[in-house]
């Protein structure tokens, strides 16, 4: 996850795993307008389909700051990443970055 500050109402990117074992990628950029084709800016959320948890167990957020594109990568090794989606999310220049879980995560190992 990165914020770009620690209060609820902060712009944020989350890279994980929903309830039902699908990637889940989500930003909120605090721009809840409407585009001309009435389509919502934020917050989003994309349903990474295609990949599962077991074959990609190792996944990373990449921030291209220059761009403000944040790519969410998959790897089944940590070494070999590839690129699943990538949002357009502004932030300042100093994120907060770090790992989310809730409470009633099962945790493989």
């Amino acid at each position: 996850m990165l914020r770009d500050r620690l209060t609820a109402d902060t712009r944020h990117v989350y890279f994980g795993v929903d309830a039902e074992g699908t990637f889940a990628f989500h930003n909120r950029t605090r721009d809840s307008r409407h585009d001309w084709q009435d389509g919502l800016r934020s917050p989003l959320t994309r349903s990474l389909t295609g990949h599962n948890l077991a074959a990609t167990p190792y996944l990373r957020l990449l921030r291209d700051a220059s761009t403000h594109h944040i790519h969410a990568q998959l790897s089944p090794d940590g070494r070999a990443w590839e690129t699943a989606s990538t949002l357009f999310t502004p932030f300042p220049y100093g994120v907060h970055a770090g790992v989310a879980v809730t409470g009633d995560a099962e945790l493989p190992g």
